[in-house]
């Protein structure tokens, strides 16, 4: 399956397996989302990622309305979403 240049939304994107997914998409020539709660950690993840390709939205995923608002940025930047990922938790 060729990636390049779809967008991947990966909520906990910040850490673990979600931040793990966000590395390999990038790799492979994806945009990525990482909505997560800790700004701290997304912050620090989109430094390590180092790439154009990746936005960290601070995102509460209880919250209804902070997820559209994020959703609306993502594809504000990227264009369409291709890929959603639920790793929050």
């Amino acid at each position: 399956m060729d990636l390049t240049h779809s967008t991947a939304v990966i909520t906990g994107g910040a850490s673990g397996l979600g931040f793990s997914t966000a590395q390999f998409l990038i790799s492979k020539g994806a945009n990525v989302a990482l909505l997560d709660i800790s700004e701290e950690q997304g912050h620090q993840s989109i430094a390590a990622l180092n790439s154009n390709r990746a936005k960290f939205i601070k995102v509460d995923v209880r919250e209804a309305e902070e997820v559209q608002n994020a959703l609306r940025e993502v594809q504000t930047t990227f264009g369409p979403i291709h890929l959603c990922l639920n790793c929050a938790g």
